[in-house]
């Protein structure tokens, strides 16, 4: 879903994992180790799509460490 306020447009999660192809685990930790900008409001986390831009032009070379499952 998105959100536009004073001419800016904001992303819920859902949204992201559509635009990117990324998975919902992958963002999630992106946002935790605070290389993708996002903004708490309620229970939803919501993603500019400037901030979402920056993320894209500055990368991450380093990939998401993932729990191996037992």
């Amino acid at each position: 879903m998105k959100l536009e306020l004073d001419n800016k447009t904001f992303l819920d999660l859902a949204e992201v994992v559509e635009k990117t192809g990324m998975n919902l685990v992958t963002i999630r930790t992106y946002i935790k180790e605070g290389k993708l900008n996002a903004k708490k409001v309620g229970v939803k986390y919501w993603v500019s799509e400037s901030a979402l831009a920056e993320f894209f032009e500055t990368g991450s070379s380093e990939p998401v460490k993932m729990k191996k499952a037992k």
